[in-house]
């Protein structure tokens, strides 16, 4: 699946049902970022780390800030959106271990300072 970016088509052409030639696109740019954080959206919750599974954070304004804290308050990780409003956590914590079982607070910001606080439960 294409999760954003650019991408060109090529492909051959027939013109009057006797030549070929090779034909490239334009570039086209594929953009899922949201334009507030009222689109975005995370999945799946509960999250199972592990076995190349990630946490979602999609459809975000770019340079969206996400931070994901234990419920006692400890930063466990942090990443900003690039150019396509997208997230992934691994379920790792800043030490690259994974994080124990048990419910995460999703710290959401955007760059015009808008905030949404989400909840994750992580299991095993």
């Amino acid at each position: 699946a294409i999760r954003g970016g650019t991408v060109r088509f090529s492909g051959r052409a027939a013109g009057g049902g006797l030549q070929t030639a090779l034909v490239t696109s334009n570039a086209v740019t594929i953009v899922e970022g949201g334009r507030s954080l009222d689109e975005m959206v995370m999945y799946p919750s509960p999250f199972r780390p592990g076995g190349g599974r990630t946490l979602k954070f999609r459809q975000m304004p770019p340079q969206t800030a996400v931070r994901v804290y234990t419920i006692a308050g400890e930063l466990v990780f942090e990443a900003a959106a690039g150019g396509i409003g997208l997230v992934e956590w691994d379920g790792r914590n800043q030490d690259g271990e994974t994080v124990e079982p048990g419910v995460y607070l999703c710290r959401v910001e955007s760059v015009d300072g808008r905030r949404k606080l989400r909840k994750v439960q992580v299991d095993r």
